[in-house]
């Protein structure tokens, strides 16, 4: 091996950054030196200068096409056109921007969100059940207030039956006894 060999710009620290400088042309003299004397015996680096040689002789020699008359005045039309537009046009624009399939699933995702999230809070939400709500009492108060008044046995039952299934609807609603 020479004495003035670099390592190998491509697996080494270097990286190709080191190969395209040179291609360039951005190169000091002394670096292209020890470049090409590596590339000698390197055959990934001289395939790599080649291919960006040919890449760099192709852009050279592209030519681009000539931009009609009154095309920057047809583009800032269009852009001042897009800024006119009602805010819910664009963003009706943006939900379906560029025709991309499922582009509005993002929004669908958040509206269906949104709507669970609503549902459960107007549910949940303390103060949403009617005020006057009915309070269970505890079983030893009911025994000892229909002892103490006449009533009769039919009318027992069903205020027994009236509170159980107050406790039920309780149990099931999450409040506490």
């Amino acid at each position: 091996m020479k004495q003035n060999q670099l390592s190998c710009p491509i697996s080494g620290p270097a990286q190709p950054e080191l190969l395209l400088d040179y291609v360039a042309g951005r190169l000091d003299a002394r670096r292209a030196a020890a470049l090409e004397d590596h590339a000698a015996d390197c055959e990934p680096c001289q395939q790599f200068i080649a291919d960006q040689a040919v890449l760099w002789r192709e852009l050279d020699a592209f030519t681009p096409a000539e931009i009609s008359p009154g095309f920057d005045q047809a583009v800032f039309a269009q852009v001042a056109a897009h800024d006119r537009a009602p805010w819910w046009v664009r963003g009706w624009r943006h939900v379906f921007a560029a025709g991309e399939p499922g582009a509005w699933r993002p929004a669908m995702a958040l509206s269906a969100a949104c709507a669970v999230v609503l549902t459960v809070a107007l549910v949940r939400m303390p103060g949403a059940l009617p005020s006057g709500r009915a309070t269970v009492a505890h079983p030893a108060a009911v025994d000892q207030a229909v002892s103490a008044s006449p009533v009769e046995v039919r009318d027992i039952e069903l205020a027994e039956r009236a509170l159980e299934d107050m406790e039920m609807l309780q149990v099931v609603s999450g409040d506490k006894l």
